[in-house]
């Protein structure tokens, strides 16, 4: 061997010497650092414990205190693992928590809250449904029971011609007083909005009720010759060439002699330009004014403005087989307003002037009084026979009304 070559060896085995060296320190390194932590981990525990005096100190005198026990619990430290370089041997694991106790069984399944909603929901869906589909049933219900009096309607026609089935007694339509808002208590945006849709509502009728009296030719003493009219889109309109300008006239005609009819306790006039719930309660009045000795004059002084169609419903009356030997199929209601000063005064079975109250009035002069009323006219016009009064609406009052189809 040359001295290269014994060169090389002897650094060789330096060098390996230097790295067991090296691997032995850093084992020990580590594994006294870590016996270090441990022991000082429980020597703070133990000094928490109990606190013991040196051995090398003399006993305390008794002026001096003694050692107090400190009961509080620390919390020891956490478990260490140490790992050395290159060490394949699993490390040790660390104890499993306890299991937790299982919940006690409940048939009944704990709901969250998104749960809950959806459970919610689900069920007021369900509700909903089950009100649609029972009024839808009571609908066809109804309409199977108007089927079948229109059908025993149609056999007494058949059977008996000089009969009219058709004649018979009728509800209030779906008239209604146009509002610009809401008129109730404490009224919200949601009421005004619901009153301002009734209105439009309202108009998009009344336009329609226009367009079948102008299709039949059933206006008074009106010859419709187009029924592509501006008439048609404007029933409150107030001109004298106007579709309902005659029937404006002869309402305002008709509402009159009813007043004077009150007045002068006239049954007959009562009973001929009067029907249904309006006359029962004009001849109601006639009855307790006999009963009581009872006096009335009613004066008539001005008109604050002509008379106002706000609301007109026209549906087929008539379902007769054959056509009407007069006029035309269509039932019309028609809802006037009247806005006038007249003066109403009551005396009693002694000649003396009453107030509204029913007491004795001491000014005995009657001022006149401004009265806005909502009279509803109705006619038959398969009948050649009077414009009659039918009922009497009021602003912000919602009456049972038969909704038109």
């Amino acid at each position: 061997m040359n001295g290269l070559g014994t060169r090389k060896c002897i650094d060789t085995v330096l060098l390996r010497s230097q790295q067991s060296f090296n691997r032995r320190k850093q084992f020990l390194g580590v594994y006294y650092g870590a016996a270090s932590n441990c022991m000082r981990s429980y020597a703070s525990a133990s000094a928490n414990v109990v606190q013991r005096p040196t051995a090398k100190k003399a006993n305390p005198p008794m002026s001096q205190t003694k050692p107090v026990l400190n009961t509080a619990k620390t919390p020891t430290s956490a478990p260490f693992k140490v790992s050395f370089a290159g060490d394949t041997t699993p490390a040790r694991k660390a104890p499993a928590p306890a299991a937790p106790k299982p919940a006690a069984f409940s048939l009944r399944p704990k709901l969250t809250g998104k749960i809950k909603s959806n459970a919610l929901n689900r069920r007021h869906e369900a509700l909903a449904a089950t009100e649609i589909k029972e009024a839808k049933q009571a609908r066809a219900e109804q309409l199977e029971k108007q089927l079948e009096q229109l059908k025993e309607l149609a056999a007494i026609e058949r059977h008996n011609p000089t009969i009219d089935p058709w004649s018979g007694a009728v509800q209030t339509l779906d008239l209604h007083i146009p509002l610009s808002r809401s008129f109730k208590e404490g009224a919200t945006l949601r009421d005004h909005v619901d009153e301002w849709k009734l209105t439009f509502q309202n108009y998009v009728r009344n336009v329609i009720s226009m367009w079948r009296m102008a299709k039949a030719n059933a206006f008074p003493d009106v010859d419709v010759k187009r029924r592509y009219s501006l008439n048609v889109l404007l029933p409150a309109r107030i001109k004298p060439n106007d579709w309902l300008a005659p029937f404006r006239a002869m309402a305002l005609k008709n509402y009159k002699q009813v007043l004077q009819a009150l007045a002068n306790l006239d049954e007959r006039t009562m009973k001929r330009l009067t029907t249904g719930s309006y006359q029962d309660d004009m001849l109601k009045y006639i009855k307790q004014a006999r009963d009581q000795k009872m006096h009335l004059k009613q004066h008539y002084v001005k008109d604050n403005q002509p008379p106002i169609v706000v609301s007109i419903r026209a549906i087929e009356g008539y379902l007769g087989a054959e056509e009407p030997k007069i006029g035309n199929r269509l039932l019309v209601q028609i809802c006037v307003m009247f806005d006038m000063e007249q003066t109403i005064e009551v005396y009693n079975r002694d000649g003396k002037l009453l107030t509204r109250e029913g007491a004795i009035a001491l000014n005995q002069e009657p001022q006149p009084s401004r009265t806005v009323e909502f009279i509803v006219f109705e006619k038959k016009m398969w009948y050649d026979g009077p414009w009659v009064i039918r009922d009497q609406l009021y602003p912000g009052v919602k009456p049972k009304f038969t909704e038109l189809q």
